[in-house]
């Protein structure tokens, strides 16, 4: 390239001016015409030999050049990401600005990227989240409360078939339930489960406050870009939900009770709020040296595959290594309220 400006802004982009040269160019419409040339059908020749000169004349000169053009794009963009240290995170956005064949190409760039962040004391900040009140045990009460809502679900039915009975526990009924030995132990398992819901939520909600705080103590930019590409993924997931479901969008609005403009200010908060825990998380991980493992990304990523057969493998991977790195930041987060020692983050 003759010519390149690459400029990052305070709003999580990128832009990136520059020229690709004509020899640059015909060397990639030159490739784009061979492409071309493999499967073209015209009166008289087999498919695929027709001759080049003849396919470059029905083609036409400005084809050729729009699309050696992209291709050339496409290769400069990933040598300058690379070079510039750029992590892409959306469609980039072309806008071609001169463009004619046998001259040099005119353009420009935006993408949104992975800011770059300044972060607080996360360790002192975990610190204070997570060395809060501890989890309220599960109780005796919790467990008869549980009992009450089963013996209503298991009910058997009565003898004239229209009202139910509430199924009374003993040693023998509970082992019809599953792998109990006496109705002590249904309660004691009941107790553990009741425990490990209490544990499970209260630990979402620490991770939430969490966030909360990090992101208040971070100055974390969001793209327009990201942002607008996430919430159109959303609207035509809830599209697809609707029509799934046989509804229309005005039931979906009067039964919740909001206007169009209320949900979408809603969606566009939650993705801009998931979008800064995600680069904090990915900055953290990064100032930790964090890592997903080869072998536990292949793990998961087969377990995940068998469940999602139609899945790409790659995005697969990724998804399952960024999960892997998050879930090991939030533990070494969960894990600084019993450390004392100074460390990185503190």
């Amino acid at each position: 390239m003759a010519k390149i400006k690459v400029t990052k802004n305070n709003s999580g982009e990128v832009e990136i001016e520059g020229e690709l040269a004509a020899e640059t160019v015909r060397g990639y419409a030159a490739a784009a015409l061979a492409e071309i040339q493999k499967d073209f059908e015209l009166a008289g020749f087999r498919r695929g030999h027709v001759p080049v000169e003849t396919v470059e004349a029905h083609v036409g000169p400005m084809r050729l050049w729009e699309d050696g053009a992209d291709a050339a794009l496409n290769d400069a963009l990933r040598d300058l990401a690379a070079e510039h240290k750029l992590h892409i995170l959306s469609r980039p956005l072309a806008n071609i600005l001169k463009l004619a064949p046998g001259n040099p190409v005119e353009f420009k760039i935006r993408a949104a990227i992975l800011p770059e962040i300044k972060l607080p004391g996360y360790r002192k900040i975990a610190r204070s989240v997570f060395g809060e009140a501890p989890v309220a045990a599960a109780s005796d009460e919790d467990v008869e409360k549980t009992l009450e809502e089963l013996g209503g679900a298991y009910a058997p039915p009565s003898e004239d078939g229209e009202a139910a009975l509430k199924l009374e526990f003993t040693d023998e009924s509970v082992k019809k339930l599953g792998d109990f030995k006496n109705l002590a132990d249904f309660k004691t398992k009941i107790k553990a489960n009741l425990q490990a819901e209490k544990e499970a939520a209260a630990r979402e909600g620490n991770r939430e406050r969490l966030a909360d705080k990090l992101l208040a103590a971070s100055a974390i930019p969001v793209s327009e870009i990201l942002v607008n590409e996430e919430l159109a993924h959303l609207e035509n997931r809830r599209g697809e939900e609707l029509a799934r479901l046989g509804t229309s969008l005005e039931d979906y609005l009067r039964q919740t009770g909001k206007t169009l403009e209320e949900v979408r200010r809603e969606e566009r908060a939650y993705v801009e709020r998931q979008f800064k825990t995600k680069f904090i998380l990915q900055a953290i991980a990064e100032a930790e040296k964090i890592e997903a493992t080869a072998q536990e990304i292949e793990f998961e990523a087969t377990l995940l595959a068998r469940r999602n057969p139609e899945a790409d493998p790659e995005h697969l991977r990724t998804y399952v290594a960024e999960f892997i790195r998050h879930e090991k930041v939030w533990r070494l987060l969960e894990a600084a309220e019993k450390s004392s020692e100074p460390q990185a983050g503190a």
